[in-house]
């Protein structure tokens, strides 16, 4: 069996930025633990899968769409939503300026607009949390501003005075164990040219830290904006590769939040299946 597959990076537009998205638009139909495998083959923090009943990525607008760290299937992917998105769009020459994606999180749109691939994604509410000395020591800080956990999003934010570069006890971070823990969030307020700057880590889905993460912006965005009263902002994800994060709230989407970026294609080719 040979599959097409596509290496994009996303929210950056240059090489070697951004989050590596490895995108298989389906040719005919594969069962879930093939596609597992294949992620786990390859290895990025997410691998997405596309399709729908033709197989037409050219006239159609209606897309499956699913996501795969090395070892799970995950609800929800912004980056890999970008870059499938992206190569949908600039590559396949879709003719539509609008697609939506039948995922696990329920029906996600996007649109091109000037040079940037736009998601309608969730908005992920929070409430105030105190966090515990355990995870504090395993996250390597000692003081921090506030906390919040988004059940819906099984992330805990914290907001700190500046981010440091050290990374965690990631050891420690993986034997903490709370359903509702998933993912953790450091941010804190930007000077510059962002609004904001984040790290995420998630060693519990088999990723240390993810480059960039278009989801955790849907809980991003809600909580900055409440804090810098802005509905438009952009935020950077302070990995070692790095990425722009365009975010936009309206009033008239109260559930949702608009994530925006750009995605850049660095390699095609195929894979091979010995079954």
């Amino acid at each position: 069996m040979k599959l097409p597959i596509y290496y994009l990076d996303s929210f950056t537009d240059k090489t070697f930025g951004g989050n590596q998205i490895a995108v298989c638009p389906l040719e005919s139909e594969i069962t879930t633990d093939l596609m597992q495998k294949i992620a786990s083959e390859i290895n990025f923090s997410e691998t997405a899968f596309v399709w729908n009943d033709k197989f037409n990525y050219q006239e159609s607008d209606n897309f499956n769409l699913k996501w795969f760290t090395p070892t799970t299937e995950v609800n929800l992917c912004g980056h890999g939503t970008l870059g499938t998105a992206s190569l949908i769009f600039n590559y396949f020459k879709n003719k539509n300026s609008e697609i939506s994606f039948n995922t696990l999180s329920g029906n996600l749109k996007a649109k091109i607009e000037d040079d940037k691939v736009w998601l309608d994604m969730p908005k992920y509410d929070f409430e105030t949390i105190k966090v515990s000395d355990k995870l504090l020591k395993a996250l390597r800080i000692s003081v921090y501003k506030n906390a919040v956990l988004s059940k819906s999003a099984q992330t805990i934010l914290i907001e700190v005075d500046y981010m440091k570069r050290r990374d965690p006890n990631f050891q420690a971070l993986y034997e903490i164990k709370n359903k509702y823990l998933g993912a953790v969030i450091l941010t804190h307020k930007a000077n510059k040219n962002y609004d904001f700057t984040s790290r995420y880590f998630t060693p519990w889905y088999g990723i240390n830290e993810d480059p960039v993460t278009g989801s955790a912006h849907c809980l991003l965005a809600n909580y900055w904006s409440e804090i810098l009263n802005k509905n438009e902002m952009i935020g950077y994800q302070a990995s070692k590769r790095g990425g722009e994060v365009f975010m936009k709230l309206d009033s008239n989407f109260n559930n949702r939040v608009f994530i925006g970026g750009k995605s850049i294609l660095t390699l095609k080719g195929d894979f091979f299946v010995s079954l």
